[in-house]
């Protein structure tokens, strides 16, 4: 496959226009259609960039048989150590609820054990529902539902409903219920009902 293919074929994945691409890239529209079409190669300048804007590595842009593993990157997400579970389909990292994708993300349930990173304090965001067994070493934000078996030794906020077994040490904040059969050491805000130390 010759790197104008390549070029192509990861542009296309990102659902991103040649237009776009030349935008990001500083070029023409022209010097993009180019490339793909095997006229013209990107200066070698460029290249570094491509890789990035296509979140391929230069490895796969330049190599004719790239075996290694492919890392997806979404240059959306800030680079702050957080740790996030998101969906993706294909190698398309779905930030938020889309009515043109094929699954319900409000839906997506994630299932963990204890939440932790050893000696740093863990901030946890999954983009629909996250379903702990087990107590996490920080916070935990859900788009939809919350439910930790544990304790939570930050605060947890869900767009939908917070279910706490054990207590938490930070906020609890829900758009709907918050639910924490132990005790909240921070504020507690909810939509709805809030049912504290069952």
């Amino acid at each position: 496959m010759t790197i104008g293919e390549k070029i192509k074929n990861a542009r296309k994945e990102k659902l991103m226009s040649q237009e776009v691409l030349a935008e990001k890239l500083g070029v023409s529209i022209q010097a993009v259609s180019k490339w793909e079409c095997g006229l013209n190669y990107p200066d070698i300048l460029n290249l570094p960039q491509i890789a990035d804007y296509l979140n391929i590595s230069l490895d796969e842009l330049l190599r004719d048989n790239f075996d290694g593993e492919r890392e997806v990157i979404s240059p959306e997400l800030p680079d702050d150590g957080k740790l996030r579970i998101l969906a993706a389909v294909g190698q398309k990292v779905i930030l938020q609820a889309d009515k043109e994708e094929t699954i319900n993300i409000s839906e997506l349930t994630i299932h963990l054990s204890d939440v932790s990173l050893g000696e740093k304090q863990i901030e946890l965001h999954v983009v629909g529902n996250a379903e702990i067994m087990g107590t996490v070493d920080g916070s935990v934000t859900a788009g939809n539902n919350v439910h930790v078996d544990g304790n939570v030794d930050g605060s947890i906020t869900a767009g939908n409903n917070v279910t706490v077994n054990g207590n938490v040490d930070g906020s609890a904040t829900a758009g709907n219920n918050v639910s924490v059969n132990g005790s909240v050491d921070g504020s507690v805000n909810a939509g709805n009902d809030v049912k504290m130390g069952m």
